[in-house]
């Protein structure tokens, strides 16, 4: 070993090249974790609530079915993502078949779509924050409970 710099360089460069690999993967792949998580935890808590108002869960209940209702949450972000994934495919095909004037209208119609979903989104966010829950104003829960009995 006349050159050990050579081969302390040849470690600090790879050591250096993962370091930067693991940092782009995690800028990448952050945003959907987190997103995914705060969906599911928001999902989660919101549905608990809701359940515990209709039917006033003991500690023993919520313990059982917050797990339940998390699972479910957890699929709902699945079944986004896959959803996701099937109009991407459709958009994807239909372009195919579009000739380069109809392409433009076409990304120019997605584009408003996406506008418009999201301007819904903020929307609806800005209104959750706004008006406080009371019991009877939320859905009827899925798995055909009924809603709240109205407090007379």
């Amino acid at each position: 070993m006349n050159k050990p710099w050579k081969v302390a360089l040849a470690f600090a460069v790879v050591f250096l090249a993962g370091g930067v690999t693991g940092g782009l993967v995690a800028v990448r792949m952050a945003p959907t974790f987190v997103q995914r998580r705060v969906f599911t935890e928001q999902f989660a808590t919101t549905q608990m609530r809701i359940l515990n108002e209709a039917l006033t869960l003991s500690p023993a209940q919520e313990e059982k079915i917050r797990p339940v209702v998390t699972a479910t949450g957890e699929d709902l972000v699945r079944l986004r993502r896959d959803t996701s994934a099937t109009f991407d495919k459709m958009h994807a095909g239909i372009m195919k078949e579009l000739n380069p004037e109809q392409q433009a209208k076409h990304q120019e119609f997605l584009a408003r779509m996406r506008d418009r979903r999201d301007r819904e989104r903020s929307q609806q966010r800005e209104g959750d924050r706004s008006k406080p829950h009371e019991a009877g104003d939320h859905p009827k829960p899925a798995g055909g409970l009924p809603p709240p009995a109205a407090k007379r």
